[in-house]
């Protein structure tokens, strides 16, 4: 399986640096500076990516993600059954 795997891999990396070829000819220029600015557009998507899953989640001023007060667990929890979807709901709220 690991040698699909590597082949399928090999493959795709194959015909990456096929089209970054056409693409600095078609452009006239080299290789190298193609291949830079193709990484670098990738490291924007990406950072706006993480920016994006950081932003997402609500945060006071340290970065400690908001969580719901419980005044009473009572109110969400009746049995020692209860108590495991419980936290994992609080847990996806807070996620």
């Amino acid at each position: 399986m690991a040698d699909t795997d590597t082949k399928s891999q090999n493959d795709e990396l194959r015909m990456a640096r096929r089209g970054i070829l056409e693409l600095a000819e078609a452009r006239g220029e080299d290789f190298a500076s193609v291949c830079r600015e193709e990484v670098l557009k990738i490291r924007r998507k990406l950072a706006n990516i993480q920016r994006f899953r950081k932003d997402a989640a609500r945060t006071n001023e340290r970065g400690i993600p908001y969580a719901p007060f419980v005044d009473r667990v009572e109110d969400y929890v009746t049995t020692r059954a209860d108590v495991e979807p419980t936290l994992k709901r609080f847990q996806e709220m807070i996620s």
